[in-house]
């Protein structure tokens, strides 16, 4: 029977008995809710609504065993369905987890989404720490799977295309505004001694004529997945095989391939603490590639594009981090001293 006590979201037992149904893979005999964990940090699994972990324990025909899900709730309601991202991708076998379903128990209602549990990255902040672990590898590797899959036309026609324009709006008067913003707040000392000395009426014209350069730049498109937030606390390791998967997968979209891993291995050396180089990374992530797809791309041309890929991520980054600061958080100095210090030299 169901702990009465325990609930997952005020879900009555015959509305959660579907899903169990699907974590044990047949039909169930009965089930109980023996463990809820309310006490999960957003940031680990995503912002975009409430979430648990349940364990079940369920007897069926042939067994009686346990099982450990995630269940997220969306704030929202809305139309763009994150299982319906799961069901797609799992047929295209992304590595992703086991979604069992999801639960609308009314057209108003807000999805409530069920998947395997897997053991989240730490949410490294800065992104960059996470370049000084070891474990980058497993993230690499993932996201060379990922980048690789090529949307299925069905799955495709519902998808948005996303450029790495995007990321600033497509604008170029909208990213001098975010430039002027900077410049303003670096000349009054707000975001550092270090910033304030380097913004030159000079360094801002050269990283102004980047900006419009940048957005010259000519992406291909294509039926390649992109990950509105695509950074190592959105992905975790299978709890029985230790495999890397990507999770928080509403926002997908389509978009230039290596648009994923690019934002990571487009990062110049000149910039990042990293426990291997920018070529090392490169090398690990095309041959993982190269497993799944049939493109044949050499390491110059993924260098380019990565580094494109990554100029945009840059231009987004520079207004993030000066609003970082301002919210108090001193770390993004020094990392926002030395994006600026690189650009200013970019050719």
């Amino acid at each position: 029977m169901v702990n009465e006590k325990i609930n997952i979201f005020d879900l009555a037992k015959e509305e959660l008995s579907p899903i169990v149904e699907n974590i044990a893979g047949e039909a169930i005999e009965s089930y109980e809710i023996i463990k809820i964990e309310h006490d999960i940090k957003a940031k680990f699994y995503g912002i975009s609504g409430d979430k648990v972990i349940a364990a079940f324990s369920y007897i069926t025909q042939s067994k009686q065993s346990k099982n450990t899900v995630f269940v997220k709730r969306f704030y929202e309601p809305s139309e763009e369905r994150e299982v319906w991202h799961y069901s797609h991708l799992s047929k295209v076998k992304a590595p992703i987890p086991i979604c069992y379903g999801s639960l609308r128990i009314s057209k108003n209602e807000c999805e409530i989404i069920f998947l395997e549990y897997i053991n989240p990255v730490p949410d490294y902040r800065p992104y960059n720490e996470f370049l000084m672990d070891k474990k980058i590898i497993d993230f690499i590797k993932v996201s060379a799977q990922f980048d690789a899959i090529i949307a299925p036309d069905e799955y495709a026609e519902t998808l948005a295309y996303s450029s790495p324009h995007g990321l600033y709006d497509e604008s170029i008067s909208c990213c001098i505004d975010r430039f002027n913003r900077l410049w303003e707040d670096a000349d009054s000392g707000r975001l550092g001694d270090d910033l304030q000395k380097l913004c030159t009426d000079r360094a801002f014209n050269q990283i102004s004529t980047l900006a419009e350069q940048i957005a010259e730049i000519n992406f291909i498109p294509s039926r390649h997945l992109v990950h509105d937030c695509y950074e190592p606390c959105h992905t975790g390791w299978r709890i029985k095989t230790g495999e890397m998967l990507v999770f928080d997968l509403q926002g997908i979209e389509l978009g230039p391939r290596f648009s994923n891993g690019g934002i990571c291995i487009g990062q110049p050396d000149e910039i990042q603490n990293c426990c291997y180089t920018r070529q090392k990374l490169a090398g690990i992530y095309l041959k993982e590639y190269t497993k799944y797809s049939d493109e044949n791309v050499s390491m110059d041309q993924f260098l380019i594009e990565t580094r494109n890929i990554w100029l945009c991520e840059a231009m987004w980054l520079l207004d993030l981090w000066r609003r970082q600061i301002l919210d108090g958080d001193e770390q993004y100095k020094k990392l926002l001293f030395n994006l600026v210090s690189f650009l200013v030299g970019s050719k």
